[in-house]
């Protein structure tokens, strides 16, 4: 996938892998001990954060394909490329992810008390989800910028980095697939611990559908599917209602 990373390549690793996630941490950390995050959005500050954020993933991702294009490399070496090497295998592998999402969606809402449960969780760690059509039209625009972008940084050009140093043996590849899947991951504190696990898993299944076809093209149509669902679900889960939530019962989409 990648040849020797140049100095620039190590400082973006460094950069996004590490800096990046331990900021985002911290700062939500910060805000909900110190109450500075807001409990609710307004449309105005939602389309200013949607607006804001993917200007910033176009900003990482556009100093990765110009670190990656400076070191000589074509853009298939990153995965932006046709899924022609084993089609078929990363084809299954993305409709049983989406079948095991639609079942994990549609378990979270299939009973008045899950569905208040998954609210409650929506309400407290993702205020600033869309929840009116003029919104979810704005959220669109993030959709699209976060498909293609972070599966670029976190896929394309972290899973290559790091397979670069660890081998194409299957424990350098897993292991090469699995630490950008927990920085990933690790971006997400802020949604809580549930969906920090369930972006996790959901990550590796994207690095392996990389693997596989050696194109990132599945991994961002199923990105899109994801944040889609998310967006879309947004005026149902962010509306009152006055079911008593579950105690114990499954947390709330990421």
């Amino acid at each position: 996938m990648m040849t020797a990373p140049t100095i620039w390549e190590h400082l973006l690793a460094v950069l996004l892998g590490l800096v990046g996630p331990a900021f985002l941490a911290l700062q939500h950390l910060r805000r909900r001990a110190s109450s500075e995050a807001p409990s609710t959005f307004d449309t105005v500050q939602k389309i200013a954060l949607y607006v804001s954020n993917s200007l910033f993933l176009w900003l990482f991702a556009g100093a990765v394909l110009a670190a990656w294009l400076f070191a000589g490399r074509s853009l298939r070496g990153l995965g932006l490329c046709l899924p022609l090497e084993r089609l078929s295998l990363g084809l299954i592998l993305g409709l049983a992810f989406i079948a095991a999402y639609a079942l994990d969606t549609w378990w979270q809402l299939s009973t008045p008390q899950r569905l208040a449960t998954t609210r409650l969780r929506w309400r407290r760690d993702t205020p600033f989800m869309p929840a009116t059509a003029q919104e979810i039209r704005w959220a669109l625009v993030l959709v699209t910028s976060a498909a293609m972008c972070e599966e670029i940084v976190y896929r394309g050009f972290l899973v290559g980095y790091l397979a670069f140093y660890m081998g194409s043996s299957a424990a350098g590849l897993s292991a090469a697939v699995a630490l950008p899947a927990l920085v990933f991951a690790a971006c997400h504190f802020y949604q809580g611990l549930h969906a920090v696990v369930k972006i996790a898993l959901l990550s590796c299944i994207f690095g392996a559908i990389l693997i596989v076809t050696g194109s990132l093209w599945i991994p961002i149509a199923l990105h899109f599917l994801v944040d889609l669902t998310g967006s879309l679900l947004g005026p149902t889960l962010l509306k009152s209602d006055g079911v008593v939530p579950e105690r114990n019962g499954p947390p709330a989409a990421s």
